[in-house]
């Protein structure tokens, strides 16, 4: 039985949000891009050196515009190393690219105008206690306007996430296992099929409330 908060009314897209800011302060975050999820071939490293020289940038070009050192950049290129997704950001903002550019070449368009991501190049985000994964199923271009994900966490395992932009909302339909979700000072417990909805303007978390992993969907809209 859920207490507080009401249910929410029909959402009004917003398009003025940061990318992804409302879950993770990724520019401080120790959140790392799984970049083992994006292989086979092509890897991020060769794309986004093939990006860079056709722009006709140099190393030291992208340092400067992305505040990204010209090592961390150059292993990148060579596949090597984890970045967090804050330094995957800049660069690709520095580039002036969004993230799905990097994984074009993974999507197949057929003539039918269905866009195929393949599951092994879905983006993969954890948690700092790496106990919470995230695979980004939206694509970039609604960023700001609605995102979705399948969110598991392990047992015993918790995202805890400070307020967001007013009007937030959070959706998370459970698929397997029970979810505590608390918002403000609102908790219910949920379990597979279920949905609730609370306010992510509020402090709120995301915890496992059983003994084996939990996933959900989890849908994330600003009125």
């Amino acid at each position: 039985m859920v207490k507080g908060s009401p249910h929410p009314r029909p959402p009004v897209i917003a398009k003025d949000r940061d990318f992804f800011a409302y879950l993770f302060d990724y520019r401080n975050s120790a959140i790392v891009f799984d970049m083992s999820e994006l292989k086979p071939t092509p890897q991020i490293g060769p794309r986004l050196r093939d990006i860079r020289k056709s722009r006709k940038l140099t190393l030291e070009d992208v340092c400067s515009r992305s505040g990204v050192a010209v090592s961390v950049i150059s292993e990148l290129e060579r596949s090597k190393g984890n970045p967090t997704f804050a330094t995957l950001w800049s660069i690709t903002r520095a580039l002036g690219i969004e993230l799905s550019d990097l994984t074009d070449e993974a999507s197949e368009v057929v003539n039918t105008g269905l866009d195929v991501q393949q599951a092994h190049f879905t983006p993969e985000i954890k948690n700092r206690d790496n106990n919470c994964t995230l695979r980004i199923l939206g694509p970039t271009n609604l960023v700001g306007q609605m995102e979705w994900y399948e969110l598991e966490i392990a047992p015993g395992g918790e995202l805890a996430s400070s307020p967001h932009k007013a009007d937030t909302w959070e959706h998370l339909t459970a698929r397997k296992g029970q979810f505590e979700v608390t918002s403000d000072d609102a908790t219910a417990v949920v379990g597979p099929g279920d949905t609730v909805r609370y306010r992510a303007d509020k402090p709120h978390s995301i915890k496992n409330a059983g003994d084996g992993p939990a996933t959900a969907l989890l849908v994330v809209i600003s009125t």
